[in-house]
């Protein structure tokens, strides 16, 4: 680790739930647009709200990386890319239950994602060893690794270049890692198993949201991400918060078929995201265009609701 200690995040206090925002949102499951609370997010800290939904956010989870990523092209993707040259994979058991699964921890969401964008084994465990804000950095492209972590990369095989002092970056011409082939065509599903993970293990840092009476639409809020977050403006599509908007769905669901569904003070013990059946199906087209429409044009009036909500306290 990076030497700071850590709360077990199902042990954590969260800070209070604030009088949030509502607005209809259109979603790809249900036919009219839905009256929903807006929750917008984006900085990890433990003690600013909202801080869980970050991938950055410190959350120990147990991944099979060996995980078989649903297509849509029929080719077989693993969660980690190098896992699929190293085992026989058996086309024809879709399933993947042929496939011995490798179980590996990772510090957060953001670990998986970044890992699982790396082509090659080396760079995929040099991820998973760093701090979550590390992890974004290097697979973003904007990590200046010092000494000591360019000392690290050459444990892990690779061959960093020095830059200046104490300023090393993955190689001569590049700022980050080699990218898997097609990862923009995995990765939303590969962020959907992560979260799918995180909060199944820590499912109380969800359930308020699950619980409450009027459902939350979640959007990660800043203008430094048009793609996973709203733009600051709404000018984004949210991908972030789509997902976890979704998830948050199929944990309600659960809890209607299941009464004693997220009763426990934590699933981990009780719950795998393998034995659940999860209803929304997140590869269809209705889906995937939802996912590409910017939030304003989701929130029913999204400019009024913009210009009213877009400074928010605790996003700063």
């Amino acid at each position: 680790g990076n030497g700071k200690s850590h709360t077990n995040p199902n042990e954590l206090q969260l800070p209070a739930t604030p009088v949030l925002p509502t607005a209809k949102v259109r979603l790809p499951w249900t036919n009219e647009p839905m009256a929903m609370q807006v929750l917008m997010f984006y900085h990890s800290k433990p003690h600013i709200f909202g801080c869980q939904f970050s991938n950055l956010f410190y959350s120990p989870i147990q991944v099979n990386t060996r995980w078989k990523v649903p297509t849509r092209d029929g080719t077989t993707q693993l969660l980690l890319n190098h896992e699929k040259s190293e085992i026989a994979v058996d086309e024809k058991q879709d399933d993947g239950a042929s496939v011995e699964s490798n179980m590996q921890m990772f510090q957060s969401s953001e670990n998986v994602f970044q890992c699982a964008k790396a082509e090659h084994k080396m760079d995929a465990f040099y991820v998973q060893s760093l701090s979550p804000g590390d992890a974004a950095r290097a697979g973003q492209g904007r990590l200046k690794m010092s000494n000591g972590l360019a000392n690290k990369y050459k444990k892990f095989g690779g061959a960093p270049f020095r830059v200046a002092n104490n300023h090393w970056q993955f190689s001569q011409h590049n700022k980050r890692y080699k990218v898997r082939p097609d990862w923009h065509v995995y990765k939303q599903e590969i962020m959907n198993h992560a979260l799918r993970i995180k909060f199944v293990t820590y499912y109380k840092l969800i359930k308020e949201y699950v619980d409450c009476e009027m459902p939350v639409y979640f959007v990660e809020h800043t203008k430094n991400d048009t793609q996973w977050a709203d733009g600051m403006n709404g000018n984004g599509t949210n991908l972030l918060g789509k997902l976890l908007t979704t998830l948050c769905f199929e944990f309600r669901k659960l809890k209607e078929q299941d009464s004693k569904f997220g009763n426990d003070s934590g699933n981990s013990d009780m719950l795998s995201t393998q034995d659940i059946k999860w209803s929304i199906d997140t590869q269809s087209d209705a889906f995937l265009q939802w996912m590409q429409v910017d939030n304003i044009k989701l929130i029913e009036d999204g400019e009024a609701f913009y210009a009213k909500h877009k400074e928010c306290e605790w996003t700063k």
